[in-house]
């Protein structure tokens, strides 16, 4: 995935629900990687004027995940897109 531009439309979440990982992270990059995550149910993005929309995050654009949040191993990770299931 390349990294987004300025002009790159992006998926905002407000104040989303922490959740946690359900598998393993792999040490290293490669395309077509996926993290699965316990429950994104509660996950949408956020409309230019700041109120909810009814858009799972990630619909319209990238987003990031920050993982071990307020930790010294935190990562945040570039996601390209979110499927909820």
């Amino acid at each position: 995935m390349a990294l987004p531009t300025r002009t790159t439309i992006r998926s905002y979440a407000g104040a989303a629900t922490p959740t946690y990982l359900t598998g393993v992270i792999a040490s290293g990059w490669s395309g077509g990687q996926y993290i699965k995550v316990n429950d994104t149910s509660t996950w949408y993005e956020i409309n230019f004027d700041g109120s909810p929309s009814t858009n799972p995050l990630g619909t319209t654009g990238p987003f990031t995940l920050v993982v071990d949040y307020g930790l010294s191993t935190e990562e945040k990770i570039l996601c390209a897109s979110g499927v909820t299931k």
